[in-house]
């Protein structure tokens, strides 16, 4: 990770001083395109951090497999669907930096009904949650998208749209990057901490290797199918439990970096906005 952001840095000071340089980087000195940067980054961040958690969720610890797990994120779907089809509407009530920010709003109560959800587990509150979670999430997702590259291009001069569109696209990339392994760190860290500390507390009588996690949820449930049926169901039920926690901790942590977004997109746009 180091020698990874010491290139972007180096990239970045090499771009800048460059006679022909790859992004124009000074886009980025006006306020109202600069905004638009975290708000952009913030719903692929979203995406692919939901994508690649829920997955594992949908299938393997609500034990639905690979057929049903696959159309449990349907709501997802379908409210993106309809989310991409009122955008022209809400655009035209409220603006595009106001559906922008309306979008990152819904994208953060969805992250976090969804993790409330997973958390509660297989109950009907929970279910309601989570597909709940998931239809204002998918309209965020669905109407901010265009909302905020539309906002963004408004700000730049014509000669300089190609840049501008290149390097929303650049930033766009960066954020669904850093979703899924920012996801997948905070997941996989919360997951490995409550794994051991259940597994401390059910483990008598039984042998300690049969309460030895794999490393991830998907293996712990495959190395139960090995283990007496007793083994099994307490090795399951560990494996659950803190891929339930682990589920709620990321969402929620994401919701909060979402809603701080949003909070510093208002404060900057509106700044410009009441100097122009």
């Amino acid at each position: 990770m180091l020698a990874g952001a010491a290139l972007i840095v180096g990239f970045v000071a090499w771009d800048h001083h460059a006679s022909n340089p790859l992004m124009k980087l000074s886009l980025m000195r006006n306020p109202s395109f600069a905004a638009n940067v975290p708000a952009l980054l913030m719903l692929n961040f979203s995406m692919y951090g939901i994508i690649f958690i829920m997955s594992a969720y949908l299938e393997t610890v609500t034990s639905h497999g690979a057929f049903v797990g696959g159309l449990l994120p349907m709501p997802l779907v379908v409210a993106s669907i309809v989310g991409s089809l009122c955008n022209g509407q809400a655009t035209s009530w409220i603006g595009y930096r106001g559906a922008s920010l309306l979008s990152l709003i819904m994208l953060a109560a969805g992250m976090a009904a969804m993790g409330g959800g997973a958390f509660l587990g297989d109950t009907v509150v929970g279910w309601i949650l989570l597909i709940t979670g998931q239809a204002v999430a998918g309209l965020g997702l669905s109407a901010g998208q265009p909302a905020i590259l539309t906002w963004a291009m408004s700000t730049m001069p014509a000669e300089h749209s190609g840049s501008g569109s290149s390097l929303l696209t650049v930033f766009r990339q960066f954020g669904s990057i850093i979703g899924a392994g920012i996801f997948g760190s905070i997941s996989g860290g919360m997951y490995a901490t409550r794994f051991q500390s259940d597994a401390s507390a059910a483990a008598a009588g039984m042998n300690p290797g049969h309460l030895t996690s794999a490393g991830s949820v998907n293996l712990d449930f495959q190395q139960a199918q090995r283990l007496t049926e007793q083994a099994a169901e307490t090795l399951r039920t560990v494996a659950a439990k803190a891929y339930e926690s682990s589920m709620l901790a990321s969402f929620l942590i994401a919701a909060l970096v979402i809603a701080i977004t949003t909070t510093a997109v208002a404060a900057i746009s509106r700044k410009h906005n009441l100097h122009d």
